[in-house]
């Protein structure tokens, strides 16, 4: 009962699982039989994250960094030597805690924009948003600062970037990222740097391997820059190498990409896959009504301008009517399935609002609306 590992061991297992409420009870048994404990505050914070639960787990990696940090022989003499109180030393630098301190400050800022879409005016939600921004960004520059070839900090820093508008600066950090990535995958280090090249090629590799955002955030900036193929390109590669083309999230990034390259036929097909791969997601269907009707008024105003130009050339040629006939006839059969889909979202809608307010008033009820999402999936 006082090993603090096996308590570790069991917490992954049960992490695992997903069994968070357990894995945490866990944790807490292996910090409670190693007060202090490093690695068992770090997992406290690393299950906090798995939860969503950003401001809980900023709290617990503020007080990772400050723990006490027990030091060798060797460092504490050293510490001793530059006129340093090696009882003194903390957590404060570890990049681990800060590179989890800054992401969880980072999806903190990305829960206030999400939460507060009815209330961007309020001053202070939007001050607090900011000062999240402002210290993960403080942090990831702190860690590349230790270590330049921290590409985890490299890519959040890169992240932070983009959210702020500034596109060539994050392209450029993202692209050094894919770089150090390419490196440490060619290798050939010489024998004098073998060991801190070995430990960055590592961590490089282990980036790769893990985290799609470093293709998906490449793809982001290009669409951002206009460079509709090469953002294509970053998706498919995210899409093939870490979700074996099956993503529905990467689908509406490359329905979106699709959409603003003009290509709307490429974005319902996207559309449709991510729909039929997540039938549950609203926003998929949301963003299916709306390409649909885009491109069925497209249609029709094209069709309307290419008949005007034959009426003012003197008359149609032969079988142009017919042409025409069956663009409107699919542009309308675009707006009646949008139509569809837009309905049953208003439907799923109203029937959250009526739980709210059963809830509310004491009562019970289910959301309702599951035979309009298995009609929408069908219909699609």
């Amino acid at each position: 009962p006082d090993m603090a590992e096996c308590h570790l061991r069991r917490a992954a297992m049960a992490a695992r699982r997903e069994d968070y409420s357990k894995a945490m009870e866990l944790a807490q048994a292996a910090l409670a039989a190693r007060p202090g404990d490093a690695d068992a505050m770090a997992y406290i914070g690393h299950l906090l994250m798995k939860q969503g639960r950003w401001a809980e787990a900023q709290a617990q990696f503020k007080l990772l960094r400050a723990a006490p940090k027990a030091l060798t022989a060797q460092a504490a003499q050293l510490l001793t030597s530059a006129g340093k109180d090696p009882n003194a030393a903390t957590h404060q630098h570890d990049e681990y805690a800060m590179l989890s301190l800054a992401n969880a400050a980072y999806y903190q800022a990305v829960k206030l924009q999400s939460s507060a879409n009815l209330k961007r005016g309020d001053p202070k939600v939007k001050e607090a948003e900011q000062a999240h921004l402002e210290y993960a960004a403080t942090l990831y520059t702190k860690a590349l600062q230790k270590s330049g070839s921290d590409l985890f900090a490299a890519n959040g820093l890169g992240i932070l970037l983009a959210e702020r508008g500034k596109i060539d600066e994050a392209k450029a950090v993202f692209q050094m990222v894919a770089e150090g990535i390419s490196a440490a995958g060619a290798g050939g280090v010489g024998a004098g740097n073998a060991t801190a090249a070995g430990a960055d090629n590592e961590a490089a590799k282990e980036l790769m391997m893990t985290s799609p955002d470093v293709w998906i955030n490449q793809g982001h900036v290009m669409m951002a820059k206009g460079k509709y193929v090469d953002a294509a390109r970053h998706y498919e590669q995210a899409q093939a190498q870490f979700f074996f083309n099956l993503d529905h999230r990467v689908m509406l990034y490359q329905a979106r990409n699709s959409y603003e390259a003009g290509s709307l036929e490429e974005s319902k097909a996207a559309l449709r896959r991510a729909l039929h791969v997540a039938p549950w997601n609203h926003r998929l269907r949301f963003n299916l009504a709306y390409v649909l009707q885009e491109s069925a008024h497209r249609t029709l105003n094209r069709t309307l301008k290419g008949a005007e130009r034959s009426n003012k050339a003197g008359g149609e040629a032969v079988g142009d009517g017919t042409g025409r006939l069956q663009q409107v006839l699919t542009a309308i059969d675009e707006f009646q399935l949008a139509l569809k889909l837009f309905e049953q979202l208003q439907r799923v809608a109203s029937g959250a609002a009526k739980v709210v307010k059963e809830e509310g008033d004491g009562g019970a009820g289910g959301l309702g609306g599951d035979a309009d999402v298995a009609a929408a999936a069908a219909a699609v």
